[in-house]
């Protein structure tokens, strides 16, 4: 499996992605713009603003260069209003985040993703994948509800 952002994976001193990552057939949901299109929907964070990452471990970035993804509607909206709210981002969450959240289904052709963490659940619903070179996701994923 080649996949995207392999050139960033190389210079990282830790295994990226992860050998316990697994290619699987999985149905996951994303916060995205109201605009299934906007090409930064489906950039990871690190591609976002790679210095934010210059102090943080291989582990953390290598992590970072990976889409962020939930498992169900529930831990999207649930992790959404704790950035929102917890985390005081208040009204710029939507702007940094998104309005909206997504639903779309992965093959085992489309990259790997983080199931397990030490062989307990995901936390809060959240998992990483790593996508491989070639990927479209805005043709895989749907806008399925809205946070305003």
């Amino acid at each position: 499996m080649q996949f995207h952002y392999k050139e960033y994976h190389d210079v990282l001193s830790v295994e990226c992605p992860p050998k316990s990552y697994k290619p699987e057939e999985t149905r996951a949901y994303r916060w995205v713009s109201d605009d299934i299109e906007n090409s930064n929907n489906f950039i990871p964070q690190y591609h976002k603003n790679p210095r934010r990452f210059n102090d943080k471990s291989d582990h953390k970035k290598c992590v970072a260069m990976s889409l962020s993804l939930y498992k169900d509607v529930g831990s999207a909206v649930e992790r959404f209003v704790f950035f929102k709210e917890e985390q005081g981002m208040g009204e710029r969450a939507f702007r940094i985040l998104g309005r909206c959240i997504a639903e779309g289904i992965f093959n085992e052709n489309d990259g790997v993703n983080e199931r397990e963490k030490s062989g307990e659940p995901i936390e809060m619903g959240h998992f990483s994948h790593h996508p491989v070179l070639d990927y479209d996701y805005a043709k895989k994923f749907k806008i399925i509800a809205s946070f305003i």
